[in-house]
């Protein structure tokens, strides 16, 4: 067996490794060449986000906090809103009800409303400075119950 054994595999295992190579899809991705897919193929640079918003009476609006949504986990309050919109007008406005019961007083500006919202964002737009999102569409608003 000897030498001639192991250059026999040698060779063997090198043309096993090489013949992803001179595949008639080169884009075909696997084991032992990789064209790594997740980095290299083209992404869109759309990207949707669902939020919850305080509307105050300045006209400003706030990010409501995760522990007011779920718990001060930040993927959890992201998904607890994804789950509502995904679930439907009802869903998205009962999560809005409940959270305004939730919400603390903002003092001195008021709160007018609170809204579930997904914007649109050009993710490399985003990083260049253009924060608002490209189109908005609301899924729920709900207002605090009037003091008697």
């Amino acid at each position: 067996m000897g030498r001639p054994y192991a250059y026999l595999v040698t060779l063997v295992l090198v043309g096993a490794t090489a013949m992803p190579l001179f595949r008639a899809d080169v884009n075909r991705d696997g084991f032992p060449v990789s064209t790594y897919p997740m980095f290299s193929d083209r992404r869109p640079t759309a990207m949707s986000v669902g939020s919850l918003f305080a509307v105050l009476d300045d006209g400003s609006r706030e990010i409501v906090a995760p522990q007011l949504i779920a718990n001060s986990e930040v993927l959890q309050a992201n998904a607890t809103i994804q789950r509502a919109i995904h679930s439907g007008p009802r869903a998205a406005l009962a999560l809005c009800k409940k959270v305004i019961k939730r919400l603390p007083s903002y003092a001195p500006r008021a709160l007018i409303s609170l809204e579930i919202v997904t914007g649109t964002y050009d993710a490399v737009k985003y990083f260049e400075g253009h924060t608002e999102p490209t189109r908005t569409v609301t899924h729920a608003r709900c207002w605090p119950e009037a003091k008697p």
